[in-house]
């Protein structure tokens, strides 16, 4: 509902939000590794390193949210982005079940009015991590991993 003075309420799951309208745009960001990379509309900075590569290991006693990959299961072009229409991951945990990154946002409980900011870390079309939330299961390590992409994500606005 639109309330004076540019105000929205809006009912979340079981309470009421009061709420200004979100500018949030679009973004998609190249992840470099080894190294960081700067996500200022977000607020957060982006580490990637190959576990094998230990002079670029961040501290790894500060991270926001942290994730292993199996290097050889992904591409070697890493981007940040945002939810796209028709995006679908295999979360975790879920014997390899495909599910639409709607769904999910929606049996996690995710407000409607933050699944636009949700980053996403993915290679190519597909989805590796829902950052902060849960990774893809195809991407994981496991027995037969050779090197560990080890990816870190905090948020620039938390003192170190």
């Amino acid at each position: 509902m639109s309330l004076p003075g540019h105000l929205t309420l809006s009912r979340q799951y079981d309470r009421f939000i009061f709420s200004r309208p979100a500018s949030q745009s679009a973004f998609t960001r190249t992840i470099s590794f080894p190294g960081e990379t700067d996500i200022p509309e977000l607020g957060l900075e982006v580490r990637a390193f190959l576990k094998d590569d230990q002079k670029s290991e961040p501290d790894e006693t500060n991270y926001f949210w942290q994730a292993e990959f199996d290097y050889d299961k992904i591409g070697s072009l890493l981007l940040l982005r945002n939810r796209q229409s028709g995006d679908w991951f295999c979360p975790s945990g879920m014997a390899g079940k495909r599910k639409k990154l709607q769904d999910y946002f929606v049996d996690e409980k995710v407000p409607r009015r933050k699944r636009d900011s949700v980053p996403l870390l993915c290679s190519g079309d597909h989805i590796l991590w829902v950052v902060g939330l849960r990774t893809d299961e195809r991407f994981l390590t496991g027995p037969e991993t050779r090197r560990i992409l080890t990816v870190t994500v905090k948020n620039k606005n938390i003192p170190r």
